[in-house]
Parts: structure tokens; C-alpha cells; sequence
């Protein structure tokens, strides 16, 4: 009740290649979580644990290699701005933008 912004939020998508929902949750109070799960409508289960650092694909932990996905990111930053040229996918921006325009506000406990 003492937040503009939200703190959770239940999204329904419907396309032409399906539905999907999506439930978020920011009220977790013990330190910081950096934690994504993605479920399948067959089962299937991903999460990405610790911000990135560790991958499980149905209940197993993937081997990790290298360092990630960071040098890789740092290098096509480094060749965008050499030629440069600019790399933006706005549909995230899209799907937020139109979840703020048909959302509804509901008043919940207050927030710490």
C-alpha cells in the first residue's frame, strides 16, 4: 500500500502461437534473489540461479565453461560502437509499456 511500484504482477499473454502467463513477485524480504523459473504447459522446468551464474535444466545443473557470457557481450558492445551502429530490441519495452496501459491496481499490505 506505500509503493507506486508494483510488487508483483501476474501477466496473461495470448498470441497467435499460444497463451503463456507470467508470475512476478518482489516482496521476498531476505537479501537480495536473483532467481527465474520457466515452465513448460508439458512440465518442462529451467531456472537461472545466482543472476546467471547457474543454469538447471529439468532438476540438473549444467557444466559451466569458461566465463560466461560476459566477453562475449563486451566484445559485440566493442564492435557496435566501432561501426558504429546500435543494437535495441524494444519489445520488452512494448510488453511492459502495454501491461502498464491495461493493468489494475490492487492495494495489498504494506511494503518494507
Amino acid at each position: 500500500s506505500n509503493k507506486q511500484t508494483p510488487i508483483a504482477a501476474s501477466i496473461d499473454f495470448v498470441s497467435a502461437g499460444g497463451a503463456m502467463t507470467a508470475e512476478m513477485d518482489w516482496r521476498y524480504s531476505e537479501g537480495e534473489r536473483w532467481t527465474i523459473r520457466v515452465e513448460t504447459s508439458e512440465g518442462q522446468a529451467l531456472e537461472l540461479l545466482n543472476g546467471g551464474e547457474t543454469l538447471i535444466v529439468e532438476g540438473r545443473e549444467q557444466a559451466k565453461g569458461g566465463l560466461g557470457e560476459y566477453p562475449a557481450i563486451y566484445d559485440r558492445f566493442a564492435a557496435l560502437i566501432e561501426g558504429g551502429e546500435s543494437e535495441v530490441d524494444a519489445e520488452p519495452l512494448r510488453i511492459v509499456a502495454d501491461a502498464f496501459l491495461v493493468g489494475k491496481r490492487e492495494m495489498v499490505e504494506p511494503f518494507a
